[in-house]
């Protein structure tokens, strides 16, 4: 018995994603429309049940969906820290 999405709707769910978070960097000027593509693109990986990827995942902020351009980024020991420009949120990723 299969589990989830086909594989094929599975594989458009993350072409999809991907070109989602590139048209959000053209538009990073544009904060409404970049967030709203962030919104959709979010979507898309809940109702395929597809993981949003790293590299897509830290390119945004999880709390207000817009795409991060004027985040604070510092780096310590064991942690990079990257709080959000606009609603100040932080997220810690651990390194090593």
């Amino acid at each position: 018995m299969r589990r989830g999405k086909p594989e094929n709707q599975t594989k458009i769910a993350r072409e999809r994603m991907e070109i989602l978070i590139k048209e959000a960097a053209k538009r990073a000027g544009e904060p409404v429309l970049a967030r709203r593509y962030i919104t959709l693109l979010r979507k898309i990986g809940m109702r395929y049940n597809v993981k949003v990827p790293v590299e897509i995942r830290r390119q945004f902020c999880k709390a207000c969906s817009s795409y991060i351009t004027g985040a604070r980024v510092r780096v310590k020991s064991k942690t990079i820290t990257i709080t959000c420009g606009n609603c100040n949120k932080i997220t810690r990723i651990p390194v090593g």
